[in-house]
C-alpha cells in the first residue's frame, strides 16, 4: 500500500511538471496569422483573386461563398500598438477575400497567399450577408465553425442587410472593425434595440432544435457600422426570411422581457413634445391556454420600473402624482402598440414564431405541444395573443446606467 501511495504521488508530481511546461506541440503566436473576424457573402468577384486566377491561380470550385477574413497584427491581438520601424503606427488589420464552396478549403487556400498560417482561436465575430443567408441554411454556413477545435463557441454571429464584407471595412479610425462590432453587442445595458448576444453555441442550439430565431442585423455605410434591427430565421429551413426594424426589435425586447436597460421615448399626446422613460427593470410572463376546441391563446404581462428622465412638455408635472400616472399610461400605450405591430408582422407577414411562444406552450401544455409542434408556425398564425403592460415611474431625473458588472 505504501509503495502504491508513493507511486501515485510521483505520478501526480510528474503530471504537474508536464502541465506547467505548456503544450509541447504548440506553435508560437508570432508565427501565425490571427483572424478575428469573418464575413460571408454570396460570391462576388474580388479584383485581386480574379487577377491571380487569370494567371493560373484558380482551382476546382464553385464560387458559392465569398469569405472576407480579417487578420490582425500579433501586437494588436495581444494588446500592443503595431508600429513600423520608424515608430509610426501601421495598419492594425488586413482583410483577405477568397471565394469557394467550402469554408475549410477557403481557409486552407489562404496558406497559398499568407506566409503565416491562419489560426481561429481569437475569432470574435461572424457576419453573414443577407443574400447568402436566404440561399443557404445557417446549419450549413456554420458547420465548419462548430466542428473546428480552434474556434471558441463564444464567437458572436450577426446577419447583414447588405454585403457583410463592408462591415469588415467599417468602424472608428485605427480600430479593428471586428473588435468594434464585438463591443457594440455589449451595449445592451444602454439600449433596448440590441438583441441578446447570439454566440455560435446559442445559434447551434436553435438550429439543432429546429427553432425560429432572430440574429442582430449590422449594416455599414460610408466607413461606419451600426446595429439596425434583426434578421428573422425560419427554424424549419434555417434560412433568412426577412428583417425587423429597430423599433420592432425594441418591441421584441419588451415582449420577451429581455432588456437590461435603455430608453423609451414618446411624444406627449396633447403637446407633441418629448417624454423619455429610462428603464431600470423589465420582466415578462406568458400564460398559455388551450380551449376545449383546441384553440391556443397567450396572455402576456409586461412590467417595468424606471424614471421619467426627460420632460419637454408642460402638461406633465414631475411633482404631481396625477401627471405621473398620465405619463405611465402614455408609455404603456406606446409599448402595447409597438408589441401589437410586431405580432402582426410575425403572425401575418412571416408566419414565424420568433418570440418563443411555442416554448411557453411546450412547457405549460406539453401534450398539446406534441400535437402541434410539426406545424407550429401555421398554428402560430391563428393563435390569439393578448398583452398587458404595466409601467411604474419610480422617480424623475436622469441617472447614469451602470456599466456591466459594476458594483
Amino acid at each position: 500500500m505504501r509503495r502504491a501511495s508513493l507511486l501515485l504521488r510521483a505520478a501526480i508530481a510528474l503530471l504537474g511538471v508536464l502541465s506547467s511546461a505548456g503544450c509541447w506541440s504548440s506553435r508560437e503566436i508570432e508565427t501565425q496569422s490571427v483572424y478575428i473576424g469573418m464575413a460571408m457573402d454570396k460570391s462576388k468577384s474580388d479584383e485581386t483573386e480574379a487577377a491571380l486566377d487569370r494567371k493560373g491561380g484558380s482551382y476546382p470550385k464553385r464560387d458559392a461563398i465569398a469569405s472576407t477574413i480579417q487578420i490582425v497584427a500579433v501586437q494588436t491581438a495581444t494588446g500592443a500598438s503595431p508600429k513600423q520601424a520608424g515608430g509610426e503606427k501601421k495598419q492594425s488589420f488586413r482583410n483577405l477575400t477568397l471565394t469557394g464552396d467550402s469554408v475549410l478549403e477557403i481557409l486552407r487556400e489562404a496558406s497559398l497567399r499568407l506566409d503565416r498560417p491562419l489560426i481561429g482561436h481569437h475569432l470574435k465575430v461572424i457576419v453573414i450577408g443577407d443574400r447568402l443567408a436566404r440561399d443557404a441554411s445557417m446549419g450549413q454556413l456554420l458547420d465548419f465553425f462548430l466542428t473546428d477545435n480552434d474556434i471558441r463557441m463564444s464567437s458572436l454571429v450577426f446577419v447583414s442587410n447588405g454585403h457583410a464584407s463592408e462591415v469588415m471595412e467599417s468602424g472608428v479610425k485605427e480600430e479593428v472593425p471586428a473588435f468594434h462590432l464585438w463591443g457594440l453587442a455589449k451595449n445592451r445595458y444602454r439600449n433596448i434595440k440590441i438583441l441578446p448576444s447570439r454566440s455560435l453555441a446559442t445559434v447551434n442550439g436553435f438550429v439543432q432544435a429546429g427553432d425560429n430565431f432572430l440574429l442582430q442585423n449590422v449594416i455599414a455605410a460610408k466607413g461606419e457600422m451600426k446595429l439596425a434591427g434583426a434578421g428573422v430565421f425560419d427554424g424549419r429551413s434555417g434560412k433568412l426570411r426577412g428583417f425587423l426594424n429597430e423599433e420592432e426589435v425594441q418591441s421584441w425586447v419588451w415582449l420577451t422581457g429581455r432588456g437590461e436597460g435603455g430608453v423609451l421615448k414618446i411624444d406627449d399626446e396633447r403637446t407633441r413634445q418629448v417624454l423619455a422613460y429610462e428603464i431600470e427593470t423589465m420582466s415578462s410572463r406568458t400564460k398559455a391556454s388551450v380551449s376545449k376546441d383546441g384553440d391556443i391563446s397567450f396572455d402576456v404581462r409586461v412590467e417595468s420600473r424606471g424614471r421619467l428622465a426627460e420632460n419637454w412638455t408642460s402638461s406633465i408635472r414631475q411633482s404631481d402624482s396625477a401627471s405621473i400616472k398620465k405619463a405611465e399610461r402614455m408609455f404603456e400605450e406606446a409599448v402595447s402598440n409597438g408589441i401589437g405591430s410586431l405580432l402582426r408582422k410575425l403572425q401575418r407577414d412571416y408566419g414565424i414564431d420568433a418570440a418563443e411562444f411555442g416554448n411557453q406552450l411546450r412547457i405549460q401544455h406539453p401534450k398539446t405541444w406534441n400535437k402541434v409542434k410539426n406545424d407550429w408556425n401555421d398554428r402560430f398564425r391563428q393563435a390569439s395573443i393578448r398583452c398587458r403592460v404595466q409601467i411604474t415611474i419610480a422617480d424623475s431625473g436622469a441617472k447614469a446606467a451602470p456599466a456591466p458588472n459594476a458594483p
